[in-house]
C-alpha cells in the first residue's frame, strides 16, 4: 500500500555531460554545486546535499540500451518544502533528464494474531502444498545461488540462518545459510576497509541502507540515520521472509524451507543450502497507533544494484512499489545481470497492479496468494498480470521480536509477503540444481511446474497466473539434468583415469563414456552402462554418489578429450565435459635415423603471458614438424606450423590478443615425436 512521498527528498537523473560543469565536492557538503542557476534553486528549496544515489560499477546492456546508474543523483532539502513544488523546479533545470520522488509503501504482510502454526504450505495431506518432502527427495539447496531479500533487514543470528554459533552478543559469528561476502571477511570484520572496492566498507554479510527518515513517527531502538553493515531487523517481516526461503533444514530446531539444505539432525554452525543476502531496505514506524513497516523506493533501489554486483541471482521483493527514487533503472540494471525478481501481488483484494509487477519484462514474476484449500486467499491481488501463485496464509517462519532481542522467535504471518519468498526459494532450489540455467530457462520450468488451481477458483480463472507453486514437479522435467561434482581425467601410469561425483540422479538410466584423440574426428564411445554396470544410475541419490572409470587403451603423446553423457529414463542424453588429458611419451632407445625424445627441447615464454606467447624448440635432426594450438576444451585455434624444418632452435609467436584470459595449450609434433605444454594467459 502507498504510504505517501517521503518528505525532503528527490532523486534526479542528469545528463552526463551536465555532471562535468558542477562541483561535486561542495554538492555533497551542501549541495552547491556552481551552477548559478541550480544553486539558486537549491536555496530556495533549503538543499542541505547532493549526492550519487548509486555506486555506479559500470555499464550493462539491457533490451538494447545501455543502463548507466552514475548519472542518478540523490537531493535532499528541507522537509518543509513541497516535494511537489521542489520536483517541478528540478524538472526545469536544464540538463536533468528526469526527476522522480521517494515513494514509500508497507510491507505486504497481514499479522493473524500471533497463533502459531504447522507449516502446512510445505506439506498437507490435502495436496494443496508444493510438495516440499517430494522435492526434498531430490534436491535440498545449493550454497552457489543467493538470493537477496529486501526487506526490514534479517536477523542474520537467528540459529536456524545463521547457524548454532550466531547470537545477538555474537553476532560476527553468524554463517549457517546467511551469504557472507569472503572479499571481506578474510581480511578480518570490522577492520575499516572496503577490501573488496565495491563501495561498501566491511559489508560482511549484507548491507544496511536505511538513512534520512523523518522523526515523527520513530520508535524506540529502531535504526533510522545511518547507512551501516549491520542490515539486523526490528520488525521482523524481513526475517520471517528469509526464513521461508533458507531456514535450515533437519537442524533440530525452528522450521524448515524449501531451499534451506539438509542438516545432520542438530543444530550446527554452517549450512549447505540456498544463501540469503541481507539487504535492509525498510523500518517500522508508529502510525495510527500501530507498528508499521514501510519500505523507500530510494533504498531499494540502491539495494537492487548491490545484489546484482555481488552475486545474487534472485531478489525476493515484498512490498509496494511506485516508479520512484531511481527504481526503474536499478530493476533495469539487475535484470541485465541476468537475475530474476520475485514481487508480491499485493494484499489489497484488488486486480490493480503496481509498478514493479505491472512492467512487462518477463523475468519479473509477480506471485498471488492462496489458502490451505488452494483457494485465492481473501487479501490477495489478482490478475492476467499475475504470474504464479503460492501458499500465504498462516504461513509459520522465523521471526524477530524486538521487545525480546535476544531469544530467536518463529510466527505464523499472512500476506503475498509470505508467498514471494516460499516462490523465490522454489526458484532457487531449481536453479541450485542446475546452475548452468538462464534466469528465463528457471522462470519456465518453475512455471510450468506449477498445479493448476483455476478449477478451484472459477471467479479467477486467469487471474492466479501459471498455478499454486509445486517444488517436486520440476524435477521430473527431463531437461533437467543429473547434476555433477568436479568430472576429472588424469593421466596415472599409461592410462587414463576419469572420476566424477553425483549430487542427484533424477531418473537416470546411467552414463556413456566418449573420447577424442586431439583434434582428429568426432568423439568416440569406448563405454557405456548398456555393458559396464559400475556406470549403471541409481535412480536417487541426493547424497552423492562417486564413479571411477579407468581407460587402458590410449596412445602416449597425445591430446585426448573426454565428455560423459547422462541417459534418463526416456533416453534423453545430456553432455558434461569435456576434459582433457594430455599423455607423455614413452622413453625408449632411438631407432635409426630419429632422435630420442630426451633430444627435443620445447619452451614457452613468458609463461603466463598477456598477449604474445613466443614458442621455442630445438630439433635434433630435419623434421617435418606441425605446431598446432587448443583452448582448454581441445577446440583448434589454428596451426601456427606444418612444414619441413631443418635440424637447430625454431621459435614462432603466438598472438592471444584477441582471446579470453585462461589456459591454453600447444602440441609440437616432429617426426615420430610429440609433446603438448601448457600455457597460461592473463589480462
Amino acid at each position: 500500500m502507498f504510504a505517501g512521498w517521503m518528505p525532503g527528498r528527490l532523486i534526479v537523473h542528469f545528463d552526463p555531460s551536465y555532471l562535468l560543469t558542477l562541483n561535486r565536492t561542495t554538492a555533497a557538503v551542501n549541495g552547491m554545486t556552481g551552477s548559478t542557476q541550480a544553486d539558486q534553486l537549491g536555496r530556495k528549496i533549503g538543499i542541505r546535499s547532493l549526492i550519487p544515489q548509486f555506486h555506479a560499477r559500470g555499464l550493462r546492456s539491457y533490451q538494447g540500451r545501455s543502463i548507466d546508474l552514475s548519472s542518478w543523483y540523490s537531493v535532499a532539502f528541507a522537509d518543509s518544502f513541497p516535494v511537489d513544488s521542489a520536483l517541478e523546479l528540478y524538472a526545469g533545470l536544464p540538463g536533468v533528464l528526469e526527476v522522480q520522488p521517494v515513494g514509500i509503501h508497507t510491507l505486504d504482510a497481514v499479522p493473524n494474531d500471533g497463533f502459531f502454526s504447522q507449516q502446512w504450505h510445505l506439506n498437507q495431506s490435502g495436496d494443496h502444498d508444493i510438495d516440499a518432502p517430494e522435492a526434498w527427495d531430490e534436491y535440498t539447496g545449493n550454497p552457489v545461488i543467493i538470493v537477496g531479500i529486501l526487506d526490514s533487514g534479517v536477523r542474520y543470528y537467528h540459529k536456524d540462518l545463521g547457524g548454532a554459533d550466531a547470537s545477538l552478543s555474537t553476532p560476527l559469528n553468524a554463517n549457517g545459510n546467511m551469504w557472507r561476502n569472503t572479499a571481506e571477511t578474510g581480511t578480518g570484520l570490522n577492520n575499516g576497509i572496503d577490501d573488496d572496492g565495491n563501495g561498501f566498507t566491511d559489508d560482511w554479510i549484507g548491507w544496511d541502507f536505511v538513512t534520512g527518515v523523518s522523526p515523527a513517527g520513530r520508535i524506540s531502538g529502531e535504526d533510522y540515520d545511518t547507512p551501516d553493515n549491520n542490515p539486523a531487523d526490528f520488525n521482523g517481516h524481513g526475517t520471517h521472509c528469509a526464513g521461508n526461503v533458507a531456514a535450515i533444514n533437519n537442524n533440530a530446531y525452528g522450521t524448515a524451507s524449501i531451499a534451506g539444505g539438509w542438516g545432520n539432525g542438530t543444530l550446527q554452525t554452517s549450512g549447505n543450502g540456498v544463501k540469503i543476502m541481507a539487504l535492509r531496505i525498510g523500518y517500522s514506524i508508529m502510525s495510527m497507533g500501530q507498528e508499521t513497516g514501510v519500505v523507500r523506493m530510494d533504498l531499494a533501489a540502491q539495494a537492487i544494484q548491490y545484489a546484482a554486483d555481488n552475486g545474487a541471482r534472485i531478489i525476493s521483493c515484498s512490498w509496494g512499489s511506485s516508479n520512484s527514487g531511481g527504481l526503474g533503472a536499478a530493476i533495469d540494471y539487475f535484470l541485465a545481470a541476468g537475475g530474476l525478481i520475485f514481487k508480491s501481488a499485493g494484499n489489497n483484494g484488488n486486480s490493480t497492479a503496481d509498478y514493479i509487477c505491472d512492467r512487462p519484462d518477463a523475468n519479473i514474476i509477480s506471485v498471488a496468494a492462496t489458502d490451505s484449500s488452494d483457494l485465492k486467499a481473501d487479501f490477495s491481488n489478482y490478475g492476467t498480470w499475475v504470474d504464479i501463485s503460492a501458499p500465504g496464509v498462516d504461513i509459520l517462519s522465523t521471526y524477530h521480536v524486538h521487545s525480546d532481542p535476544t531469544n530467536d522467535y518463529v510466527a505464523t504471518l499472512s500476506g503475498t509477503s509470505m508467498a514471494t519468498p516460499i516462490t523465490a526459494g522454489t526458484a532457487a532450489l531449481i536453479w541450485g540444481y542446475n546452475p548452468s540455467l538462464t534466469a528465463g530457462e528457471v522462470r519456465q520450468i518453475l512455471l510450468d511446474g506449477a498445479d493448476d488451481i483455476d478449477p478451484l477458483n472459477p471467479t479467477y480463472a486467469g487471474e492466479l497466473g501459471a498455478g499454486r507453486v509445486n517444488a517436486y514437479m520440476p524435477f521430473l522435467d527431463s531437461s533437467l539434468p543429473v547434476e555433477l561434482g568436479p568430472f576429472t581425467a588424469r593421466y596415472d601410469s599409461g592410462s587414463v583415469i576419469i572420476e566424477w561425483e553425483t549430487f542427484s540422479e533424477l531418473e537416470n538410466l546411467g552414463f556413456e563414456i566418449y573420447r577424442e584423440i586431439g583434434d582428429i574426428g568426432e568423439g568416440q564411445l569406448i563405454t557405456s552402462y548398456r555393458e559396464n554396470n559400475d556406470l549403471l544410475g541409481l535412480g536417487n541419490s541426493s547424497a552423492g554418489q562417486r564413479y571411477r572409470y579407468v581407460d587402458r587403451q590410449i596412445i602416449p603423446g597425445f591430446l585426448f578429450k573426454y565428455e560423459l553423457y547422462d541417459v534418463n529414463t526416456s533416453g534423453v542424453r545430456t553432455p558434461h565435459g569435456p576434459v582433457i588429458v594430455v599423455t607423455r611419451n614413452r622413453k625408449g632407445p632411438a631407432t635409426p635415423g630419429t632422435a630420442d625424445s630426451k633430444d627435443f627441447q620445447i619452451n614457452e615464454y613468458p609463461n603466463p603471458f598477456n598477449a604474445t606467447a613466443t614458442i621455442v624448440f630445438t630439433l635434433p635432426l630435419p623434421e617435418y614438424t606441425t605446431l598446432k594450438v587448443y583452448n582448454i576444451v581441445g577446440a583448434d585455434l589454428g596451426t601456427l606450423i606444418s612444414e619441413e624444418l631443418p635440424a637447430g632452435k625454431h621459435q614462432f609467436k603466438f598472438d592471444g590478443s584477441r582471446l579470453a584470459s585462461g589456459v591454453y595449450y600447444y602440441r609440437v609434433s616432429a617426426g615420430t615425436f610429440s609433446e603438448v605444454k601448457k600455457m597460461i594467459l592473463v589480462r
